[in-house]
This record gives C-alpha cells, sequence and structure tokens, in this order.
C-alpha cells in the first residue's frame, strides 16, 4: 500500500498498483489528513519505496535505505520534486513539505547515497514550477515550517546559508546547475551560485549571478571561480549581514557587494540542492547533486539567536 503525493485527500493503492514512474513512487505522511501513527506510516514508506522501484527513476545511480533526514536535518526546509502530483511531468512540479521530510521521505529524487551525503537528481525532461522552464530537486528555507509567509528580509536582518556538496553530472546541453540560490517571496530570484563544467579542462566554476532589481528577469554575473577540481567535493556560503552580502567558495571570497536598495525589503528565503539550467526530452539527462551537509541561520531584526541552524548530523 501506499499514498499519493500531495492528493487531496489520500488515496491508497496495493503493491501492484505501483509499477515505474507510478504516483506510488512517492511518500507522502498523512499526518494533516488522518493522524495515521509515526510507525504506521515509516511501514507504509517501506512497501512504497520498495514496490515503486527507486532504481528506475535514477537507473545510474543508487540510493541507500536510510532517509535523508537521518543525514540533515530537514526539519525547517521543504523540497520541490522533479515531478507533478501524479508522478508525471506534464503538471506543476510536486511539493514534500517539512513534516514529511522529518517523517523519512525519500526517493529517486532525494536519497541518501551510499557513499555519503544526500543526493538531489533531476532529470531534464522533469516537472517545472510556473515560473521556471527547467526542473529541478531542491530543497527550500523556511523559517516557520508551517508558513512560506514568514521569511527574512537584508534591511534589517542578518541570514546565512553555507553548504559541501559535490556535483555529479549536469545537462549536456549547457554543463550549468544551480546549487544555492537566495530568492525573493513572490518575486524573482535574487542571487544564484550556479555551477559549469568545463569539458575542456576537465574543470568547474561556479559564478554568482545576481538580479540587480525585483521587477527584472535579467541577472548579472558579479564574480566566478574557476578550476574547482572535477569529482572532488566543494563548499559555498552566502552571508547577509548589515546590508552587505559576502559570498565564499572554498574558503576564498567569490564577491561582496551591498544590497541593492530595490531588495532592501523584499522577503528572502534560501534554496539549495540541483536546479537544471536546462530542459530536454531524455530522462537519464540532468543534474545531479549530493549535498554532505546544508545549514542556514536567521536572525530577525539583526539580532538575537538564530532561529534555525541545519547540518550534517553527528
Amino acid at each position: 500500500m501506499c499514498i499519493v503525493l500531495r492528493a487531496p485527500r489520500v488515496q491508497r493503492f496495493t503493491a501492484s498498483d505501483c509499477t515505474v514512474r507510478s504516483r506510488c513512487n512517492h511518500y507522502i505522511s498523512t499526518r494533516k489528513q488522518s493522524g495515521v501513527p509515526l510507525e504506521v506510516k515509516n511501514a507504509i514508506l517501506s512497501l512504497a519505496v520498495g514496490a515503486a522501484s527507486l532504481a528506475t527513476v535514477a537507473a545510474h545511480a543508487s540510493c541507500a535505505s536510510a532517509p535523508p533526514s537521518s543525514v540533515l536535518n530537514l526539519t525547517h526546509w521543504k523540497l520541490t520534486l522533479p515531478v507533478d502530483s501524479h508522478n508525471g511531468t506534464s503538471g506543476e512540479a510536486a511539493e514534500v513539505e517539512a513534516p514529511d521530510l522529518a517523517d523519512g521521505y525519500r526517493s529517486g529524487y532525494f536519497c541518501v547515497n551510499p557513499a555519503g551525503g544526500v543526493k538531489f537528481w533531476a532529470p531534464v525532461d522533469g516537472a517545472t514550477t510556473d515560473d521556471s522552464e527547467y526542473p529541478r530537486s531542491e530543497l527550500r528555507y523556511m523559517l516557520d515550517p508551517n508558513d512560506d509567509n514568514a521569511n527574512w528580509a537584508p534591511d534589517n536582518d542578518n541570514a546565512s546559508l553555507s553548504a559541501r556538496l559535490l556535483v555529479e553530472r549536469v545537462p549536456t546541453s549547457t554543463q550549468k546547475v544551480v546549487i544555492g540560490q537566495v530568492h525573493g517571496f513572490q518575486t524573482n530570484a535574487w542571487i544564484k551560485l550556479r555551477y559549469q563544467y568545463h569539458a575542456s579542462s576537465h574543470t568547474g566554476s561556479i559564478a554568482a549571478l545576481v538580479n540587480q532589481d525585483p521587477s527584472s528577469s535579467n541577472s548579472t554575473n558579479v564574480g566566478e571561480i574557476y578550476n574547482l577540481p572535477n569529482g572532488e567535493a566543494l563548499s559555498y556560503s552566502i552571508t547577509v549581514a548589515s546590508r552587505e552580502i559576502t559570498i565564499k567558495v572554498n574558503g576564498r571570497l567569490l564577491t561582496s557587494f551591498h544590497v541593492q536598495s530595490g531588495w532592501l525589503h523584499v522577503p528572502m528565503y534560501f534554496k539549495a540542492g540541483s536546479y537544471d539550467q536546462a530542459s530536454g526530452s531524455n530522462s537519464t539527462d540532468g543534474g545531479r547533486v549530493t549535498f554532505y551537509s546544508l545549514g542556514a541561520n536567521a536572525q530577525i531584526d539583526g539580532g538575537g539567536d538564530p532561529i534555525f541552524e541545519s547540518g550534517l548530523e553527528q
């Protein structure tokens, strides 16, 4: 038995219904619908994962049996998937809420890498959000796990995002994948950290793409670090403090700048994962990124204790 992701009501299927790319490939908690005990939900999760066959949606890479929540603290994150609520690609990208991630959600698009870390996989033929033409398997930071409207703003608040990760695959057409973002609430992305693979040198680079104004969809490359060894883990940090942005890669300064006036009062949130910078029809082509650690915090009104921090579980 398995449960349909984000259905208006819980729909149940027998194991025989859970075929490749069926809706049963994804699990979602029934916490809000029926109050099913955790042990029952975990049993449903195990059945859903086994019956649906994770191997097919990520045939090129295996997944460990442990849930991502055993590696990363996902209490204040929700996930956007490269499939719609029917596990297809024609509808709007589905989401998995923070409580369901904490309860053990896993799929071929978001699972524990047997070599360590949490793997994000986004095929280029995947479903997309309303405001993007590119698929993603990407986390969104939540100050309040139950309220999208609770965010921080760069005028008076301090916030930071940090991660250690390995880019394993990039879309073949562009060789680009976004691995971190600072996004405006109900507006465009402000800052994107874009990884690009350079085949001629077998190295990678990370660029900071900055949108100068919330009303514009055009971004400017304000800095880039080159010659990142292919196949090696890297780290990045984005810090917003006293209206100053500082971005570092592997401890090296990529760029720093003052917050543009148009963004000062815009509510913000962080994103991290594998966000393709390409689309296509090949389900085996796309971006795959493994995160070994992921942390975020926000200090509202420029002071106080961090509201949230997450990272690699010890």
